[in-house]
Parts: C-alpha cells; sequence; structure tokens
C-alpha cells in the first residue's frame, strides 16, 4: 500500500467511482415472495474503477458480492502495474428495472463499461444473497459479439418491445458511437434480449437488434410507450445535433 512494492501504492480496497450512478433496490417484496420473514433488506449498486460491480448491503456496509466482467479480464493485469497510465475500467451508468422474465418477477440491473470497455452486463439482482447460485450474471454483450457495439457513456433502458403479433420481450436498450479514445464512431442503438439462455450465442435479428444512423455518436435513448406500456417510439440525439426517431410499432426486426 505505501508504494515501496513491485505494485501500484492504493489507499483503499475499493476502486474510485468515477461516472457510475449508485442504484438502491429494495428486496422486499422479492424475499416475501421466498417467504422470508425478515424483508426489509436493501442492496447498493455501483460500478468502479476496480473493474468490478460491487453490491453493498445498507444495513451495514459490507460488500455482498463483487462482478468482474468477462470482455475487461484480459486488461486488468494493468490495475496493478505502476508504469501503466491511469485509465477507467468500470465508470458507466446503471439501471434498475423490476420486470416479468420467463413467467417470473425478476429485478434486473443493466450495467455499462462506460469508457472502460466497448460492453454491458445484465444482471438478475432479485436476491443479492443468493448470487452465484440462483441468481447471477444473465449475460455479457461486448464488441467481441458484434464488432459494431461501441462504447456506451449513457444511461441503458429496460423495457417491452412487441416482437411479434401479441408477444412482448423484455430487451436492455443501450446507444453507442463513442471508441475507446473519446473519438466519435458511428451511432447505433442496440436492443439486447434479456431472455437469452446463457448458453446461447448472440445472432442479430434472433436476440438482439442494431440500428445504424450512420450518424457521429448517439446519446442515451428516450423510451415512448403505447397504452399497455408496449415502447412505440425510441428518440435519440446524435454530436451533430440531429434528433434520431425510431419507430417500433409493427413486429421485429422493424
Amino acid at each position: 500500500v505505501n508504494g515501496s512494492g513491485t505494485f501500484r501504492p492504493r489507499k483503499s480496497v475499493l476502486g474510485g467511482i468515477l461516472n457510475s450512478t449508485p442504484v438502491l433496490a429494495s428486496q422486499a417484496r422479492d424475499a416475501l415472495r421466498h417467504g422470508i420473514n425478515d424483508a426489509g433488506s436493501e442492496t447498493i449498486f455501483v460500478a468502479a474503477n476496480d473493474g468490478m460491480l460491487h453490491a453493498f448491503s445498507v444495513i451495514d456496509g459490507k460488500e455482498i458480492f463483487a462482478y468482474v466482467p468477462g470482455f475487461l479480464l484480459p486488461e486488468l493485469g494493468h490495475l496493478s502495474n505502476p508504469a501503466s497510465p491511469p485509465r477507467s475500467w468500470f465508470d458507466g451508468k446503471l439501471a434498475l428495472q423490476e420486470v416479468r422474465l420467463n413467467g417470473a418477477s425478476k429485478t434486473i440491473l443493466a450495467a455499462a463499461a462506460g469508457t472502460g470497455a466497448k460492453g454491458i452486463v445484465a444482471f438478475d439482482v432479485s436476491r443479492p444473497e443468493a448470487f452465484g447460485k440462483n441468481a447471477g450474471a444473465l449475460w455479457e454483450f461486448s464488441d467481441l459479439d458484434d464488432p459494431d457495439m461501441g462504447v456506451v457513456t449513457g444511461m441503458p433502458s429496460i423495457a417491452p418491445f412487441q416482437v411479434r403479433a401479441g408477444e412482448r420481450r423484455h430487451f436492455v436498450v443501450v446507444s453507442t458511437g463513442q471508441a475507446n479514445a473519446g473519438l466519435a464512431g458511428p451511432g447505433r442503438l442496440f436492443l439486447l434480449a434479456l431472455d437469452k439462455p446463457a448458453a446461447a450465442r448472440w445472432q442479430v435479428n434472433v436476440n438482439y437488434f442494431k440500428f445504424d444512423t450512420g450518424a457521429a455518436g448517439l446519446g442515451a435513448a428516450a423510451l415512448v410507450p403505447d397504452e399497455d406500456n408496449t415502447i412505440r417510439f425510441a428518440y435519440a440525439g446524435d454530436l451533430a445535433g440531429i434528433v434520431w426517431r425510431f419507430d417500433f410499432s409493427g413486429v421485429a426486426p422493424w
């Protein structure tokens, strides 16, 4: 810790929290559904510059779990190397939403890596204390799955879309368009299906959809639902000052 050794000096175990937005989740309703009486537990989730998503108990401040995305693992050796320049690792925004998934009510967390990597992770955090057992990471999506994936600096969204007549699926919605160096790339909107099985590979127009504006960068999308709360339109602005409208009426692939 004092800087006299081989590794980078540190003042704390927890990495710096830069741009990530802490979110608070209450497990009260989910605990009651599982017959647990002490249903007042609450958890704070936040991403930090140690490359991890952290979950902390509100009651005593203790860490419940920490998760390192697979797409960050090859780079994490630089964290302890004093010769490596400072950089962002996991500083993206977090979105929390309760959804109906595969017939059950789940609390879903979507965590964007931000400027640390071109990737995002979806979690089932209905019961944080059971992370890695009955719950945990649902999937990861990065430029290893689709080279068009860019850096996600805006807030992700979690929402239902009509994929076929009378059939809805929940997706994580992210806008991309920045390279890791901060340069703007083509603005794209991605819809990533929450119900994709962990072992299934990502397939465009099957379990994820992407829309390429060709514009320079794309901000976070604002979603507009219809009367049954299914998303009808999405609006997002690009770095040239243009606002784009995406029409999700009808059925996939829209």
